[in-house]
């Protein structure tokens, strides 16, 4: 299923906070849902996001970055 949504998030940036020193940090959006590694600016933790979802899940983009945010404000349930 293609979402016409897709190409929008591509350098959209969403909060993520490191599950070890707690810093919120941004990271771009493409890079959290696809599971790249993510290092914490603060103190060098890598993360890797796992189980986010789809885009096409979403009514709009602003849906889908909520429910990013959501997932990786609490990173110890979506960690590797």
């Amino acid at each position: 299923m293609h979402n016409h949504h897709e190409k929008e998030v591509k350098n959209i940036k969403v909060r993520v906070r490191c599950p070890e020193c707690r810093t919120m940090f941004h990271a771009r959006m493409n890079r959290v849902i696809h599971g790249d590694a993510i290092t914490c600016p603060t103190c060098e933790n890598e993360m890797h996001f796992h189980h986010i979802g789809h885009i096409h899940e979403h009514e709009t983009v602003a849906d889908f970055i909520h429910h990013v945010e959501e997932h990786t404000s609490r990173p110890h349930f979506q960690l590797d």
